[in-house]
């Protein structure tokens, strides 16, 4: 399925954003 894995890949560069921001700060 490939729609689920574009989702999967989204919500992971979601979480590695926040943690560089987090980082960032």
């Amino acid at each position: 399925f490939q729609g689920g894995s574009i989702a999967q890949g989204s919500e992971l560069q979601i979480e590695v954003a926040e943690f560089l921001w987090k980082n960032v700060e």
